[in-house]
Parts: C-alpha cells; structure tokens; sequence
C-alpha cells in the first residue's frame, strides 16, 4: 500500500468531518487561505492547529505518521478515550459502534464476567454466520 503525503491525510480527515476548508479553518484558527497551504503541501500546520485537529476528532496519529490509531469518529459521541485510543492496537484497525461498546462491556465485567464473554465469543466464532 502506497504511504500518502500529509495534504494528502489532512484533506481525508476534513472530508470526513464533512468540512469544507472555509469551516475547517474556522474551527482551527486559520484562514482559509493557510488551510488551502496545507492541502497543497506549501506549508505544514504547527502544533496549535493540531492540537485543534485533535479537539475536533480527528486522528492526528494518521496525519502526523500516516498510520491511524484506534478510534471511532462520530463527531464528538461515543468516542474512546485518549488511553484507550492509543494503547497497542494495530494502527490499521477501525471498529464499529458495536464494536466498542462490547470492547467497553468487557473492560466493565468481573473477571468471572471476562471469562464467560470469553468462552461464549469463542463457541459463536466457530459458528457458521
């Protein structure tokens, strides 16, 4: 798979906050002029425009290194914590809703809880779907 530029990411990431560049900028303190720099690779943003990305959910993981974090973009709801975002998943990983509501379920269980999620998950797994 071929690495994308970060213009490249930072529109991706725009487009799926379904943003055009006039609002991004807004939100990110710039002009559109500096947003438009940006998706073309004139200039790169400095740390206060990422620090905005990431109060708006965007993954500055991918647009930083291009390899994302384990997150789930929905516009500010339902969204996993910064510990939970970053801890040793694998970068190329994007859950569901469901998904992380049973991941969340899990962590909630006992441990007697845990090993029964476990053994049920295991038993419907080898089922045919």
């Amino acid at each position: 798979m071929a690495q994308t530029t970060l213009p490249t990411r930072l529109k991706e990431e725009r487009k799926k906050l379904a943003l055009t560049q006039q609002e991004i900028a807004e939100k990110v303190s710039v002009t559109r002029e500096t947003w438009s720099r940006y998706e073309s690779g004139k200039i790169h943003p400095g740390s206060e425009v990422i620090v905005q990305l990431v109060k708006l959910g965007v993954d500055t993981n991918y647009i930083i290194t291009g390899r994302r974090t384990l997150s789930y973009h929905n516009k500010g709801h339902d969204k996993l914590d910064i510990a939970e975002s970053t801890a040793k998943y694998d970068a190329t990983l994007e859950l569901t809703k469901q998904e992380l509501n049973l991941i969340r379920n899990y962590r909630k269980a006992s441990k007697e809880g845990k090993k029964s999620l476990e053994d049920t998950a295991k038993i419907l797994a080898k089922q045919p779907k």
